[in-house]
């Protein structure tokens, strides 16, 4: 409080590099918990309660663990826009500002398919609209003949081309040399996750379909697991690939989060932030791009 009774600033002190750390720490934490409370929940029987065992799936769009990769997915797209709103402040050339936009509109929407699920929509809709043109079109023979979901005929190229350009574009901005190789760790954990999103898409009958040769080859699965998880192997297997499936993205998204924010805060040693009435209104990209410590002034005038 101030002598005359009003209350005074409110201010914190930030270390950039000790936060990131922390927050990476505490992320893969609750990605582990979120795996370790979905095999406990649904197949560890932990409850018999529908509704608490739906809360835990990992393997469902409506879940605990789709609302924190949806939210970390968004942290991170606002994390994108940061640095490209530090970066055009910098004046830097016309390619690296746009380079840094495309990441951020990128991992917009992602962000967006997370939580809406538009890439499984989109997929369905294309779809209707092939089977309802020419049949003997090539997009529609194409269709036909992939074997798993049809988002990924549709927009997996679009993807990986703007997956391919977010490694190139990293490995060239990034000032660290290890900031490259966390980028090529995270990519191979999506292409992972992506490769195991096509095998759960697969038909149980096709030959390609993992899961399926996995529990033809060994019967005795059938006796383990209808025992111990009341589900047959086939079933099991494919929960438990979605879970590791859902942590693996989650952990690459982790790995370019940390990345993103060790480039935001290049150069910082400090980070404060001051809350009170009365304080000067500070600009945070200018602050940024100076390399000086960032003060964040959140007040009335």
């Amino acid at each position: 409080m101030t002598q005359d009774g009003r209350a005074g600033a409110l201010e914190f002190n930030l270390d950039p590099r000790v936060a990131i750390r922390r927050l990476f720490v505490y992320c893969v934490s609750m990605e582990l918990l979120l795996v370790f409370l979905d095999y406990h929940m649904n197949y560890g029987r932990w409850t018999e309660i529908r509704a608490i065992r739906k809360l835990f799936d990992i393997s469902l769009e409506d879940a605990l663990p789709s609302w924190f990769a949806t939210t970390q997915a968004f942290l991170i797209c606002v994390t994108l826009w940061l640095i490209w709103i530090v970066v055009r402040r910098q004046g830097v050339s016309g390619a690296r500002s746009a380079g840094w936009f495309v990441l951020a509109s990128f991992f917009t929407w992602i962000a967006i398919d997370d939580g809406a699920r538009v890439h499984e929509r989109l997929g369905s809709g294309f779809r209707k609209i092939s089977q309802a043109g020419d049949p003997g079109s090539f997009t529609a023979q194409g269709l036909d003949a992939f074997p798993s979901y049809s988002w990924q005929f549709f927009l997996l190229p679009i993807f990986a081309g703007l997956g391919l350009f977010t490694f190139i574009f990293l490995w060239r901005e990034l000032k660290q040399w290890y900031g490259g190789v966390l980028v090529f760790a995270a990519m191979s954990c999506l292409a992972f996750a992506v490769g195991l999103d096509f095998i759960e898409g697969l038909d149980a009958a096709h030959p390609w379909n993992l899961y399926t040769r996995i529990a033809g080859n060994y019967p005795s699965l059938h006796d383990f697991t209808t025992v111990r998880f009341s589900h047959p192997p086939y079933d099991t297997l494919r929960h438990f690939s979605k879970s590791l499936e859902e942590f693996i993205e989650m952990f690459g998204m982790t790995i370019l989060w940390t990345v993103f924010l060790t480039q935001l805060g290049h150069g910082l040693t400090e980070v404060r932030l001051r809350v009170g009435r009365g304080l000067p209104a500070t600009d945070l990209g200018a602050e940024l791009a100076t390399g000086r410590a960032a003060t964040l002034g959140a007040g009335t005038h």
